[in-house]
């Protein structure tokens, strides 16, 4: 069996790569400083800022090993940020400095919204057409050494192969059975173009659907307006299954973590986690940093702040500064009471003093990747997403906006994909059996939304 090590680089979440690895037949080894074993492969993971990365390599001693590699036949592979290192530099952290494998550096490119967040297809003719799953707000714009392009309002460079060295900047981990082809083509060393390639024009991200896990209680639930909570089923067994019909993520939430004061359940997230190759996002009792950390560790790729956030938000600044803006969900419950757009917290509980659209600009400007904006006034009541308030918060922020409360049917996602929506987040039109994920995307791209 392959032995496969993955470097600790203490930025993000491992778990995901890790199990992503396992489930190919590899040996896996995860360390935060080098040793003296031979190893058959070699992975940089790719969560964490720049001069992060940099500086914990660093700290563990793992630059002379890393470029020591280069001129073995070791295969090597690195993942987003793990990819971007081996350039020069990056505009995230100006100061810091690259390994310099290649010319060139991370810029903030010209994204429609940052960070960018999702699905895209691929320019490649080693993997055309192939939608992966992209997290970032900085990217390489071009090498000579590229072997793929993805476009996001402007072109960039997507992945690189160079001697025993393959990057790239999405997230094969979390990319289905595309992205376990391409990690074993780079495990393998076995990087090859194929004969032709065509690619699909799309100006954008494909829109997102996202399959809520609410849960109470080690128990999925819902209820309406947020109250008569129904059991639903067993949050392992519903994530497979939506998964399999075509969830572009998940996300998980302990709805009752902060109203009792507990941290929602590690051992449930990572047994969640273990089972999934689509993103997947955590939220719930989270207090402090230390608590993202642990949720990141037990498999989370992202983690969303909602009462701890408004208590307390320097939280909000804080993981994106050690863990990137790509990691950080900041959620919304808001109600529309006649005029007025109040914000709870505590699962709904709690009033609290927060001005609507002063808030969604504050989480921006705090370093926030995306709004989950749940409107409480439709939650489970089947009249569809709050439009008017999703497109109005799209078009004041400048990161994506999550649409949740309301939808019941196909129609429901086509009038919020047309109104602004980045993603669609559902929960009980699919928990109660009546609709598929795949019968939703079925509906939107018959009415021209194209989807994965």
């Amino acid at each position: 069996m392959k032995q496969v090590l993955i470097i600790d680089t203490r930025a993000g979440n491992l778990f995901s790569l890790k199990a992503a690895i396992d489930q190919m037949g590899y040996e896996t080894t995860v360390r935060q400083s080098p040793d003296d074993r031979n190893y058959d492969a070699v992975v940089i993971p790719g969560q964490g800022r720049f001069g992060t990365v940099m500086g914990n390599l660093k700290q563990d001693g793992w630059l002379d090993y890393i470029n020591n590699l280069r001129n073995t036949d070791i295969p090597l592979l690195g993942i987003c940020v793990g990819m971007q290192i081996f350039f020069e530099s990056s505009e995230e952290d100006p100061g810091a400095e690259g390994l310099a494998w290649f010319k060139g550096k991370a810029k903030a490119l010209d994204f429609p919204k940052k960070p960018m967040v999702g699905w895209t297809p691929l320019n490649s003719t080693y993997w055309p057409n192939q939608d992966v799953y992209f997290v970032n707000s900085y990217a390489i714009e071009s090498s000579e050494h590229q072997i793929a392009m993805a476009h996001y309002g402007v072109d960039f460079c997507a992945a690189v192969n160079h001697g025993n060295f393959t990057g790239v900047q999405f997230h094969p981990e979390k990319s289905g059975q595309t992205g376990a082809d391409i990690i074993r083509q780079a495990l393998e060393g076995n990087i090859v173009s194929q004969d032709e390639t065509s690619i699909i024009a799309q100006p954008n991200l494909l829109p997102r659907i996202i399959v809520c896990l609410d849960v109470d209680k080690g128990r999925v639930v819902k209820g309406t307006n947020f109250k008569e909570l129904r059991d639903m089923g067993d949050p392992v067994e519903l994530a497979i299954a939506y998964e399999e019909q075509g969830a572009d993520e998940l996300v998980f939430l302990d709805i009752s973590a902060s109203n009792e004061q507990r941290p929602t359940a590690l051992k449930r997230v990572t047994e969640i986690a273990n089972h999934l190759s689509i993103p997947f996002t955590v939220g719930g009792g989270l207090k402090k940093l230390d608590d993202v950390k642990a949720f990141l560790d037990a498999g989370a790729d992202k983690v969303a702040l909602n009462t701890t956030a408004v208590v307390q938000p320097d939280i909000i600044n804080e993981t994106a500064k050690a863990y990137g803006s790509q990691c950080v969900v900041v959620a919304i419950d808001v109600n529309r009471e006649g005029d007025e757009l109040p914000i709870y917290i505590h699962g709904g509980r709690t009033l609290v003093e927060n001005k609507f659209f002063d808030w969604t600009a504050e989480v921006a400007d705090r370093g926030a990747g995306e709004i989950l904006l749940t409107c409480m006034h439709r939650d489970g009541t089947g009249i569809g997403f709050d439009t008017e308030l999703t497109k109005q918060v799209s078009e004041q922020v400048n990161i994506q906006v999550i649409a949740s409360g309301g939808a019941k049917t196909e129609q429901h996602f086509l009038d919020a994909f047309n109104n602004k929506a980045d993603a669609c987040l559902a929960a009980g039109m699919f928990h109660s059996g009546k609709y598929r994920v795949e019968t939703v995307k079925e509906f939107l791209k018959q009415n021209g939304i194209a989807t994965r």
